[in-house]
């Protein structure tokens, strides 16, 4: 029986050709979490948030860290930080670059129609902050609403949904966090706008310029997003969850980093 060589060396190129495209394939599988190993769990956040999640001497810190930390250690997965911004961290988790977003998002209805909520582990409302000189002239929702007061609140949060829902003027400013401070003394705004536990944190850094109005404007929840095809990471999470209720690991964290009297969930 005679053999043809030269279709048979066309027969091997096709053949190592199809094997190359098959590599490559699965290289680029393996890889789509920016090098994360497949027991990687891939963390959400955006550090600008204390004391929840903020950065320090070039580490990230606060209550979401320490919980992240744990949550891996429970689901026996080591955890990676992704840095994203706020406004990105709902496209990242859809698009599979994260599997969780862990930086002390409010569930509300809005975010529920794209991603599903962990149950919640933390109660607080929109609170605001100001120049301790003008802690009598803000200190109710009618005069901070309805006077010429500037206001400044985080692009994307839900105090910016508020605000904007319950200013009749429209001097609103975009103010991240950690800058509050620089736009209140400087006159830039006159009031802040930001959850409880993040005001509390500023005004105990700059206690000689700024006080909080203790006087919270919502209520609201804050919880971990997950994806809703994930369903099987939201029952490990909301078990996980359950038992640190239950046996003071929750609790633990929060003290740690939260002001006395915050409000956990039950």
């Amino acid at each position: 029986m005679k053999i043809n060589i030269r279709n048979m060396k066309y027969f091997l190129y096709g053949l190592c050709l199809i094997s190359v495209v098959f590599f490559l394939t699965a290289c680029r599988t393996t890889g789509a979490k920016s090098g994360a190993t497949a027991g990687d769990l891939m963390v959400g956040v955006c550090p600008d948030y204390p004391p929840l999640m903020f950065q320090q001497n070039g580490r990230i810190l606060g209550a979401e860290v320490d919980l992240a930390s744990e949550l891996g250690k429970a689901l026996g997965r080591p955890v990676r930080f992704m840095e994203i911004s706020w406004e990105d961290q709902i496209d990242a988790l859809l698009q599979g670059r994260i599997d969780i977003i862990m930086s002390g998002m409010t569930i509300t209805d809005a975010r529920k129609v794209r991603i599903a909520f962990s149950d919640p582990y933390l109660q607080l409302g929109i609170m605001a902050l100001v120049r301790t000189r003008d802690a009598k002239k803000y200190d109710s929702m009618e005069s901070i609403f309805n006077g010429d007061a500037r206001i400044g609140v985080k692009k994307g949060s839900t105090a910016d949904v508020f605000a904007n829902r319950n200013c009749r003027s429209t001097a609103i400013t975009y103010v991240l966090p950690t800058d509050a401070h620089f736009f209140l003394v400087n006159r830039r705004i006159d009031v802040f706008l930001h959850d409880g536990p993040g005001v509390i944190w500023l005004a105990a850094e700059h206690e000689a310029d700024l006080e909080v109005i203790r006087k919270p404007l919502t209520r609201d929840e804050i919880a971990w997003g997950l994806r809703k095809d994930d369903p099987e990471l939201l029952a490990s999470v909301n078990r996980i969850l359950a038992k640190w209720k239950s046996d003071g690991t929750l609790q633990r964290i929060l003290d740690k980093w939260l002001p006395p009297g915050h409000d956990k969930t039950e």
